[in-house]
């Protein structure tokens, strides 16, 4: 079953990262809440929100695994030109870009199945002659091997705990059915 019916190639089997969007940036290039190939934050330099620390290293890792590209911009404001930092995606990191979203959320793997570890015979039984079962299974990710290549780096991982996270299996319960010749999701 684990092999044939299983939905884990599935979209929304993807684990992704997303940078931490509030504070929100200064400025940035959203329109209609989709993100474009020219996409960016601007950080202005001259102040700092609560906060803001944690968002700048989880992009400062990004920027150092190539997700990203920071430079200074001057940015015009309703007040005056204000220096910034500006974050753009780059070409690497567009294509890592999984969601069209306003955040940027970039896939680092995919959920595995590992192992049946409960199997609950015949839970129920519906009147269209399928008997549903409850199976309890192990996902995630098998090893750090998993993890596309910049997902493996140390500053990365320390800023989003939740790839190292996903190296641990997780139980999930399933039900299935089996009728009509075969098992499926039910």
């Amino acid at each position: 079953w684990e092999m044939r019916n299983s939905s884990f190639d599935d979209p929304n089997n993807d684990l992704f990262i997303a940078v931490q969007p509030y504070p929100a940036p200064d400025n940035r290039s959203i329109e209609s809440g989709t993100m474009r190939r020219n996409w960016h934050w601007d950080f202005y330099t001259e102040a700092t929100p609560p906060g803001r620390e944690k968002q700048i290293r989880q992009l400062d890792a990004l920027v150092k695994v190539g997700l990203l590209e920071k430079f200074n911009a001057l940015v015009t404001s309703a007040d005056s030109p204000k220096e910034a930092l500006r974050y753009r995606l780059t070409d690497k990191g567009w294509a890592a870009s999984g969601y069209p979203g306003c955040t940027p959320c970039f896939i680092y793997g995919k959920r595995q199945f590992h192992q049946v570890v409960r199997f609950e015979p015949s839970v129920i039984s519906n009147e269209a002659g399928f008997e549903v079962h409850e199976v309890q299974a192990r996902v995630g990710l098998r090893s750090e091997e998993d993890l596309v290549s910049w997902a493996r780096d140390q500053d990365v991982q320390s800023e989003f705990p939740d790839i190292k996270k996903s190296l641990e299996a997780k139980e999930v319960t399933i039900q299935v059915a089996r009728g009509g010749g075969g098992w499926t999701e039910f």
